[in-house]
Formats: C-alpha cells, structure tokens, sequence
C-alpha cells in the first residue's frame, strides 16, 4: 500500500508545515501524511481550532488593513517586495512547504522579513512553535538568509515573539529524517504506538486497529515509551506476554504502609483472565450525608463552565449544575457552589483523579476565597484504586471502569 517508486516520491511529495509537527508528535503520524492515500477524519476539536484560527488571521489582518498597510495575496513573486505584508503564504523551496498565516517584508517599523502564525488557542504549543520554527527556515532558504524573529499570535490577540536563530538544533534531526524517508520510502509505516495526543489524531481509528491487532503494549494508558522501550529490551511486545511477568510476593507478617505503586504486569493479567485483582484494602469510612462534585471545563482558556454536585443522603439524591454561561459568570458560579456545599459542613466531598482540587485551587486564588475547610474534606477516589484494585480494563479512566462494572451516563443521571 505504501510502497512507491523513487521517482514519484520526490516528484509528488513534499514536506510541509504538518508533516514536521506531525514528526515530533508521532513518526507514524509523519509517515501516513506523507505518503498514505488516506488522510484520515479529522477530529470535529482540531476543525473548530481550524474555524477559529482563520477567524483569528482574518481579524489580524483588517487590523493591519486599518493601519494603513498594504495587505496582499502571497504568492511566488512576492518575496523581495518591501513595505507589504502577505497572508495566507505558502513558501515552497526544493521539497519543503511552510505555511505562514501572515508575513511581513521590511520596513520602517521592520527591518527584515518576519513570519507569523495565527492560532486559533489562547495558549501557545510547543507544536505551534515548531510551526514557526519551520516557517522561519523555508523562508530563509528562499531569501537566502537568515530569518532572526517571528511571531505567534493567539486568541486572545496576544503576540508572542519567538527568537528563529538556533532552529536548526531543532529543525535538523526532524528534517534529515524526513529527507531520508523521501530518497528512500519505508515499506511500511513505524509502529502504531498509542500516547496521550492520538485522540485528537486523524489517524486514531486505524492506528487503534493496528494496536489492537498486535496487543501493542501502548494501549496500556500508564506504560510511557521509556517504560514500553524498557519491556522491549526484554522480549516482551504485548500486552499478553506483559501479563506471565505478574509474580505474587509473599505477604509479610509486619506490614509497613508503603507508597502504592503501579504494577502494570497485573493490570495485563487482569486484561487476559477478565478478572479484578486486589493487592491492598481500600479503607473508605461512609457517612449520613456524601457529596460527589465533577467539575468541567476548558483548560486552553482556564475556564470553568460547570460544576456538578450530587448530594445523596439518607433522604434520597439529589443533583445541582452550576452554569457559567461565560467568563464573566464564573465567580458568581463558583461562590454559589461554595455556599451549597456550606450547608453540608460534615459531609466529604468525593472527586474522581486531580483536576477538581486543582481547579478549585485555581478559583480560590483567582476570586480571594478561603477554601481550607473545604480542601480537606476532598477525597479522591481514585486513589482508593490505584496500585490497589486492578480492573480487566486499559486504564483508570472513571468512564471505562463504570463501563465494566455496568454504569452509563445518560441525562446527568448515573445508572
């Protein structure tokens, strides 16, 4: 399917601004985008960044406009042309192609030829940077010279100068890898090896199905690459050799109170017999009254939109949302939450993993709200499990473990 003849590949193909910041991300990510005739779905999360970020460049530029600069379509004659800033530039040299929302020629405020990537986050990745980096580079090649500065500018409006002068460290490895793969293509595309960006992926349905065939080791959610490299160095290359690694200690008479550790030899075991383990005693003391709060939100703003809260007592369940339509809502939103959970001042409140305390960190510190008594009421379940119960699933996701013990969400209503 991938195999191709020299001379069509370096005809046809050529290195663009994804490719490389699909390299860094993920090698078969890389290999896929170059050479494979599916491009894959794209998530409908990168689409909506997509529609914002041509937003964003469109407000940029009637910004620009306003100024009183002269604002033009990139294309290949526009290089050398002073006193003008392009949009929408792809700068092709040789087998690269950089995309570059905004450049700038020199003039009186701008000395040399500066590239600009608009984004459609209010945070800038370290992928976006890369972005800039390789921007920087084809349009030097093109001028022939050295491309100095560029800029990123976010959401928010915000511009973000970045220094290009030592992106060859970065850009050389990726570059010299790509550039051997077009002079000789790979037969078959690197191995499909799960990590924390490929639900965000176009190609996360097929590479899954690659993973799941080979019982691949990544689709363990807790085995990093240094630990899955590590396991390779003995052997082991699925998920079911991983589990004939479990041996059982004996148990000692004196048991000292040990920091839990994950064994992920176990939680394969647990996967291949479809059975729970348990190697500690979860302690969990219940009360009349128990509070459950799961907070949402969207971190590439620091927003926090809802708060959940389910207070079961012995006269029934009861639910509450707090809604922040927008950012202006948030403080009142947090407050009436705060005064809720008040009137259940002996009650625990259960959270599942560690994003709720570090949101509630994050709202007390940004509103000047005393939250120590509430603090130490949080009890985060899932430490209850970790290291402790080990379940026949892939992680310890709330979701996969409520779908095996045959729980399902529907309508804010836990069944």
């Amino acid at each position: 399917m991938f195999t191709a003849c020299k001379t069509s590949i370096m005809t046809n193909r050529v290195i663009t601004s994804q490719i490389v910041t699909g390299y860094q991300e993920c090698q078969r990510k890389a290999f896929l985008l170059l050479f494979g005739n599916d491009q894959g779905t794209r998530h409908q999360y990168v689409s909506i960044i997509e529609r914002q970020r041509i937003l964003n460049r469109d407000r940029q530029t009637d910004t620009i406009i306003k100024q009183g600069r002269t604002v033009k379509a990139y294309d290949d004659s526009s290089l050398g042309e002073k006193n003008a800033v392009f949009v929408d530039a792809r700068i092709r040299v040789d087998d690269c192609e950089a995309y570059c929302d905004i450049v700038e020629s020199p003039s009186l405020s701008c000395s040399e030829y500066r590239p600009i990537i608009v984004t459609g986050t209010y945070k800038v990745s370290e992928e976006q940077k890369l972005e800039l980096l390789f921007a920087g580079h084809v349009l030097g090649k093109a001028l022939n010279s050295n491309i100095q500065n560029g800029s990123i500018i976010d959401q928010g409006g915000r511009s973000h100068k970045l220094k290009l002068s030592n992106s060859q460290k970065i850009l050389n490895p990726i570059l010299n890898s790509l550039s051997q793969w077009m002079v000789a293509p790979p037969t078959e595309p690197p191995s499909a090896v799960l990590h924390k960006a490929c639900p965000y992926c176009q190609f996360s349905v097929s590479c899954r199905e690659v993973a799941e065939k080979n019982d691949d080791l990544s689709l363990l959610d807790r085995l990093t690459p240094k630990l899955i490299k590590r396991y390779h160095g003995k052997g082991i290359f699925t998920l079911k050799q991983l589990s004939f690694l479990f041996k059982p200690r004996r148990s000692r008479k004196r048991k000292s109170k040990l920091h839990e550790i994950y064994k992920p030899e176990l939680q394969a075991l647990a996967i291949r017999t479809s059975k729970i383990y348990l190697l500690g005693t979860p302690e969990l003391t219940r009360h009349p009254t128990e509070l459950f709060v799961d907070i949402e939100g969207i971190p590439d703003q620091g927003f926090h939109y809802l708060i959940g809260l389910l207070i079961c007592s012995a006269q029934g369940n009861s639910y509450s949302s707090f809604w922040a339509n927008t950012q202006q809502d948030e403080e009142q939103n947090f407050r009436q939450f705060l005064a809720t959970i008040e009137k259940y001042s002996d009650a625990p409140i259960y959270h599942y993993g560690s994003y709720e305390p570090k949101a509630f960190r994050k709202l007390a510190t940004r509103y000047k709200s005393d939250i120590d008594s509430v603090r130490k009421r949080f009890i985060n379940l899932n430490s209850l499990i970790f290291g402790k119960i080990y379940f026949p699933v892939r992680s310890n996701r709330l979701k996969e473990i409520g779908k095996f013990i045959g729980a399902s969400c529907v309508s804010d209503t836990i069944k």
